[in-house]
């Protein structure tokens, strides 16, 4: 069972010019890889130090590398390199290039000298970038595999560094890493509002508003009264079509648990039989066999290889991790993509009542 080490400590690092960090929190700490979150003093500024998740190796003592994840503004997660060495002496200001070698290919990051002894730089999302920065996070799911044996990977430099092997955890390990970075991320955008917080009005002490101001001496018009019978007929709407529904069907003596949402005719959903492993389907997007990335509000969970169901006439996806339907229950937005290609997004309005009644239909509740 899973027990996250989550211990808060004050600490000061000064590194030449770099500012301190104010905390530090420790998710897990493994023989391969710790996690661990970096808060500066709130509110952050524009060249200070930023709150950060980081992914970090464990197997060497002189050196090693950070996955971080960075909030960079109130609502923006950015994905970094860091990598630092006690034998480098860095000049300041010099950039360099290095590759991740990875499961799902190659992720060039441009780095600058962020110490006398480290190399820091962005993975961004534009579109120019976008492959890179799937490549990374189907990595770090493929490496975390909790199912079977995990894939590592190598730090290539452009000078004569010699590689870096990093390798995969174990099955418990990579259990206890996954589960303390997911959380790691999810608590850094709770706080986002503290270290970034709301300008404009609210800045100088008065509340802000929706609301343009009004010309001086023109009043604003009062909206129209809705009939008082449109009031409670709202509120008695069936779900719309675009919202998830649960279903529990029989086909061909078989009983099927079943939640899924149909959006601008794409059909997107879990189905299993009680008691047996479940598989996602999408229908409307893919012409052809395919491996796609499901992303729940921007992050990663999971990558599966998708083929025609013939019977049902839709992509069947197998091999999702249950902690899948967690995400899409608690989520706001599914998506998914292929690399660099076809994908489709969908709202996860209701999804948290269907998700449930598939899990208790699928545990045979």
């Amino acid at each position: 069972m899973f027990k996250a080490i989550f211990s808060a400590i004050s600490f000061a690092l000064m590194i030449g010019p770099v500012p301190a960090m104010a905390q530090q929190y420790t998710y897990t700490s493994g023989e391969v890889w710790a996690v661990t979150q970096d808060l500066p003093l709130a509110p952050v500024t524009e060249t200070g130090p930023k709150p950060t998740c980081n992914l970090r190796t464990q197997i060497w003592d002189d050196k090693g590398l950070d996955i971080q994840y960075v909030l960079i503004n109130r609502d923006f997660v950015e994905p970094w390199a860091r990598v630092h060495s006690d034998s480098w002496k860095l000049p300041a200001g010099r950039t360099t290039d290095i590759t991740l070698d990875m499961a799902g290919g190659e992720v060039p990051v441009s780095v600058t000298t962020a110490t006398e002894t480290a190399l820091a730089g962005p993975i961004r999302r534009e579109r120019r970038n976008s492959d890179n920065y799937f490549i990374l996070e189907l990595s770090v799911q493929t490496m975390l595999n909790t199912k079977g044996r995990g894939v590592g990977f190598r730090v290539r430099f452009a000078g004569n560094e010699p590689a870096w092997p990093v390798s995969a955890p174990d099955r418990y390990e990579a259990y206890q890493v996954k589960t303390a970075l997911n959380k790691c991320i999810a608590d850094l955008r709770r706080k986002a509002a503290t270290f970034y917080p709301v300008e404009g009005n609210a800045a100088s002490g008065g509340p802000t508003s929706p609301f343009a101001e009004e010309p001086e001496g023109q009043a604003q018009k009062a909206p129209a009264e809705q009939p008082q019978s449109d009031r409670p007929q709202r509120e008695k709407l069936a779900p719309s079509s675009n919202e998830w529904r649960f279903a529990k069907e029989e086909e061909e003596g078989t009983v099927l648990c079943l939640a899924e949402t149909e959006q601008s005719e794409i059909k997107v959903g879990f189905i299993g039989q009680p008691g047996a492993a479940m598989s996602g389907f999408v229908s409307g997007v893919f012409d052809k066999d395919t491996r796609a990335v499901w992303t729940v509000d921007g992050r990663t969970t999971a990558s599966s290889s998708g083929s025609l169901d013939e019977y049902f006439e839709w992509y069947a996806f197998n091999d999702l991790p249950d902690s899948l339907l967690d995400d899409v229950g608690n989520g706001e937005e599914l998506r998914v993509a292929e690399f660099g290609g076809k994908g489709a997004s969908v709202r996860l309005s209701g999804a948290g009542a269907a998700i449930s009644a598939f899990k208790r239909c699928m545990a045979n509740e």
